[in-house]
């Protein structure tokens, strides 16, 4: 049974043989050209190098535009911690002055502000030292 495939085979082959590949002609002639495939081949190199350059400038922007969020952030720290400075100083001067003064029993605003005062106090010392 072999034998007859391989007889078949053989058969086919000289009945229709294939042309050799330089007698073929290319769809497109410019294919058969090596320059153009040469070129083809430079211009895929290039625009390769141009895509690296393009990462590589979108890696810089990338970085700088962490830069200048990192520095907007601590700007933004420096004002806030700048902000709870003053609020303490505040607070602390406010307490001060009710403390050297008698207050008035009527005076609901002093005295709740005395009595929350030092909890107040320590949350933001807290909040300046955890957060800062």
């Amino acid at each position: 049974m072999m034998n007859l495939t391989q007889k078949f085979i053989e058969a086919r082959t000289r009945l229709q043989p294939y042309p050799p590949m330089a007698e073929t002609t290319p769809l497109i002639p410019e294919i058969a050209d090596p320059d153009w495939i040469k070129n083809a081949y430079q211009i895929q190199e290039e625009l390769g190098k141009i895509d690296k350059m393009i990462k590589q400038i979108d890696g810089k922007q990338v970085q700088k535009t962490k830069a200048q969020f990192q520095d907007a952030l601590n700007q933004e720290i420096l004002v806030m911690r700048s902000q709870l400075v003053k609020q303490m100083q505040d607070t602390s001067k406010r307490i001060q002055r009710y403390e050297h003064q008698q207050i008035d029993p009527s005076d609901l605003e002093a005295r709740i502000f005395l009595k929350y005062s030092a909890k107040s106090m320590k949350q933001l010392m807290n909040t300046l030292t955890n957060n800062f």
